[in-house]
Order: structure tokens, then sequence, then C-alpha cells
């Protein structure tokens, strides 16, 4: 994961963007990272993440509100374009 401390701003306000499994979270982490959008990951099962390193239920991403509306339409943007390419 890429990560640059100068984007965390304790002021800012962080709202939900999606529930994702573990390696979903590392592509789309990334995803947002190229756009030079911070995202934090609130994992709902501490426990289950420390015993075997994975989460039952997935990992929460959230990123700045004032980031939400373009982090929604660059994944969108990424499905759309995957589904393209697997059509062909």
């Amino acid at each position: 994961m890429i990560l640059n401390m100068q984007w965390f701003n304790d002021d800012d306000e962080w709202a939900f963007l999606m529930n994702a499994k573990l390696y979903e979270a590392d592509m789309v982490e990334a995803i947002l990272a190229n756009a030079e959008i911070p995202t934090r990951r609130i994992y709902k099962d501490h426990f289950m993440k420390v015993i075997t390193g994975g989460s039952l239920r997935g990992v929460d991403i959230h990123v700045p509100v004032s980031d939400l509306y373009k982090a929604k339409m660059l994944l969108h943007e990424d499905a759309v374009i995957r589904e393209d390419e697997e059509g062909c």
C-alpha cells in the first residue's frame, strides 16, 4: 500500500466508501492512491485479523468526505472498463 502521510488531516471527515474483501481492498486502495485519494481501513472483526491475518466480514474502506464522489466515479469507471474488456 502506498502511503503519503501529508494526505492525512485529522480535521477531515471520513465517509464510508465500500466493504471489500482483503484482496479487493488492496486493488481499490491502489486505484485511489493513483488519484491521490487517501483511504482508511476499518476492520469489523479485529480479533480474526490478528489471529488469522484475514477478516470474515471484510474491511470497510473510508475516504475523506471531500473525495467521496471522485472515489465513487473512479471505481465505477474502472468497473465499466473491466466489463468492456471481458466482453471482447
